[in-house]
């Protein structure tokens, strides 16, 4: 089926399975997030159905439309533990101003159809880089392959898609794959840690004595920490998303949580963007409709307001930190919360803020080890 839209072909992509896939009858084929991960055979099947959604609609002359979840705050559900998508979605159909993003949502489908029949993987920089003719940015892209993720209710890291490698680990880990041929220690690593791939391998096997994660915001934070061993301190396995964390990053932190029943030990800015970092660990991103199903429970052991004491190395707050702080402390997590809550207002009160590196003068080490120990932290 072709069709000419601004002067490119908009081309949509027949897909051929095995018989012994199943095949939906019904035309309303929307799989739910149930796993965090679905094989190739239903990620396969999914993809088929919507084809057949699409076949369907032509056959008896309707304009074929995606349904996506709308990923914004107004369309969650957000409660003291836990943030999910509503029950409302966008129609994006075959239209004058629809065609374009339309028929990048067929791009995008077929090639991950083409990655997960042929058992291979990309990166989304290589997605873009090989679609560069019709789409614009990168960050188009993005939007794209998150409708796309919404459209089929399948995790992106079941479409063969992945994300270049930004998160790093280190500490009392051992990672192997390939049934332990090649065993990591992380340990053992210099100041860089291990970078965290973009999609972590199926095989992948973790052992670990530690008895405590902890995830810090600055990847400069993290590399002193593994420099300075901080695990021969305190027995744990360090983790950084450099920033605002990746999925894979993410799915990381959130096995290691639950494999081992460890508790998650984080350390970030006293300021709102970095409360956010430690939000989307919590609660993930709206963007993101497969996000949240990775939160894990955190111990927020700082920054916090009595963690410095120099006068000096306090900051004015922005106009955006006001914006951002209006908005965290409206969040049904902060505010079923007293001890968080009471803590960003008292940021609000005195406008102030400050970073991770205005506490070097004790030692970011001794300050962990003192916090940990003595559990002098949120729970968030």
């Amino acid at each position: 089926y072709q069709r000419r839209v601004h002067g490119d072909i908009l081309s949509v992509y027949f897909f051929s399975l095995p018989s012994s896939l199943p095949i939906p009858a019904s035309s309303n084929f929307f799989m739910a997030f149930v796993d965090h991960t679905v094989g190739d055979e239903g990620s396969l099947a999914s993809i088929e159905g919507l084809v057949l959604e699409m076949l369907r609609s032509l056959v008896a002359k309707q304009s074929h439309a995606f349904r996506i979840p709308v990923r914004t705050s107004r369309n969650s559900i957000q409660q003291e533990d836990s943030v999910s998508l509503g029950e409302h979605y966008l129609q994006r159909r075959l239209t004058p101003g629809k065609a374009r993003s339309y028929a990048l949502m067929w791009l995008v489908i077929a090639s991950m159809n083409d990655h997960i029949t042929c058992k291979t993987r990309t990166t989304q920089r290589d997605l873009y880089y090989s679609l560069t003719k019709y789409v614009k940015t990168p960050n188009e892209l993005n939007k794209i392959i998150q409708d796309v993720v919404g459209a089929l209710g399948i995790p992106r890291l079941s479409l063969h898609i992945t994300t270049t490698n930004r998160g790093f680990v280190s500490g009392l880990l051992e990672w192997s794959v390939d049934d332990g041929a090649s065993i990591i220690d992380c340990s053992k690593l210099d100041g860089n840690g291990l970078s965290i791939p973009g999609s972590l391998p199926a095989s992948l096997r973790l052992v670990t004595t530690a008895r405590y994660i902890v995830v810090i915001e600055k990847d400069a934070v993290f590399q002193r920490l593994t420099h300075e061993k901080f695990w021969k301190v305190v027995p744990a396995v360090l983790v950084t998303g450099c920033g605002y964390p990746d999925l894979s990053t993410r799915v990381l932190l959130w096995r290691l949580s639950h494999q081992f029943s460890l508790p998650v030990i984080a350390i970030v800015d006293y300021n709102p963007s970095g409360f956010r970092i430690l939000h989307n660990f919590r609660f993930g991103s709206f963007a993101m409709c497969e996000s949240s199903r990775y939160g894990v429970a955190l111990h927020w052991a700082g920054l916090h307001r009595c963690d410095v004491h120099d006068e000096s190395a306090l900051q004015r707050l922005t106009p955006r930190d006001y914006s951002l702080l209006r908005g965290l402390l409206a969040l049904p997590s902060v505010v079923g919360r007293p001890a968080v809550q009471t803590e960003l207002q008292r940021m609000q009160e005195e406008g102030s803020k400050f970073e991770i590196e205005a506490v070097y003068q004790e030692g970011i080490s001794q300050l962990l080890k003192r916090k940990i120990l003595t559990r002098d932290y949120i729970s968030y």
